[in-house]
């Protein structure tokens, strides 16, 4: 009975420190978004190719799913350079400025799809698992944008 008391207040208190410091969850909510993008392209393909949406619109929502992965891998790449040994991020003004710039561009390219006429014209059960996918990203993003604006500013950075 000891050890089970122990064993939840160990658990407690784990739970209550993490997300404590936002900014090391960087690279893990990036990751995040990049499985969300890989398992949205996977449908898409899985859906043009049982004829469930055309091909046409199947491109279109493959380019809309790389220009996301695409901001996302420049995130990952200017994250690194403000990246401290203990996972932080450390940015500097300019660094903060580039970072929610980016994650600016990529929930303004996933809000102008869902509300493109060829998406919102397609049957509702053809566009729901995309919508889900991208809209399980947006959450994502916006994280990532308050994990920047509250990130640890500092003069020079890590670059």
């Amino acid at each position: 009975m000891r050890s089970k008391v122990f064993l939840t207040m160990v658990l407690i208190f784990g739970l209550s420190t993490v997300g404590c410091d936002k900014t090391r969850d960087f690279a893990v909510n990036v990751d995040r978004v990049a499985g969300y993008l890989d398992t949205a392209g996977a449908l898409v393909a899985s859906q043009v190719e049982s004829g469930t949406i055309s091909k046409e619109t199947g491109v279109r929502v493959g380019e809309t799913l790389q220009q996301v992965n695409r901001l996302n891998g420049e995130l990952i790449t200017e994250g690194r350079n403000y990246l401290a040994p203990d996972g932080s991020l450390r940015l500097t003004g300019d660094g903060q400025a580039r970072l929610m710039a980016i994650v600016v561009s990529a929930r303004r390219v996933i809000s102008a799809w869902l509300a493109d006429p060829e998406f919102t014209s397609l049957e509702e059960s053809k566009r729901a698992e995309i919508t889900k996918n991208l809209r399980q990203v947006e959450p994502i993003l916006a994280l990532l944008g308050e994990t920047i604006k509250t990130a640890r500013i500092v003069k020079g950075g890590t670059r």
